[in-house]
């Protein structure tokens, strides 16, 4: 099902400009990510959309209080030392040509890895195999967004062509509706 590109939810100009210009990387950040959010979360309809990553990390069971502790600094360490350390790095110049198959799975809807880039950066690579994958009802997790058709694509796509040694195509680039 296809949707027209929505524009972000009213009220969202007046808020950022009331807010004024962010101080730091995480304000800069915290600026925008309600607007992003909303966007993503409005039209990622998928049987998981809606999740809140942060509140269903750190209340996973499977984590002690110190695996939750790190979690969060780690989260806080990526404006402060890993974004930074991008700011240079461009793969369309430096990853050109992979030498191994290459899967991109891609929510819709995402709003953080804008699909242009992805697809600009899918039609110059080289490598034995690559797909697009596009997951219709997801936004920015397609894992948490649409599950079933993850675990769908993971095994019967890339696992089956992975143990098999073969890939029925060097290029293919195709969507997932979110019907099985």
């Amino acid at each position: 099902m296809n949707r027209a590109a929505p524009t972000p939810p009213r009220g969202s100009n007046r808020t950022a400009r009331r807010r004024g210009p962010p101080t730091s990387s995480i304000g800069k950040f915290g600026a925008i990510n309600g607007v992003i959010n909303t966007y993503m979360h409005t039209h990622a309809h998928g049987e998981g959309a809606g999740h809140n990553l942060l509140f269903d990390s750190l209340g996973a069971q499977e984590y002690g209080l110190l695996d939750k502790v790190y979690w969060v600094l780690g989260l806080a360490n990526t404006f402060t030392t890993l974004y930074p350390q991008l700011n240079d790095v461009d793969f369309r110049t430096q990853a050109a040509a992979l030498d191994v198959p290459v899967y991109f799975i891609k929510g819709r809807w995402d709003a953080n890895a804008v699909n242009s880039l992805t697809e600009e950066y899918f039609a110059l690579l080289e490598a034995p195999h690559k797909e697009l994958i596009y997951f219709e009802d997801s936004a920015h997790t397609p894992s948490w967004d649409e599950p079933r058709h993850f675990i769908d694509v993971m095994v019967n796509t890339v696992l089956a062509h992975t143990e098999a040694g073969t890939h029925p195509s060097h290029a293919r680039h195709h969507e997932h509706t979110g019907q099985q």
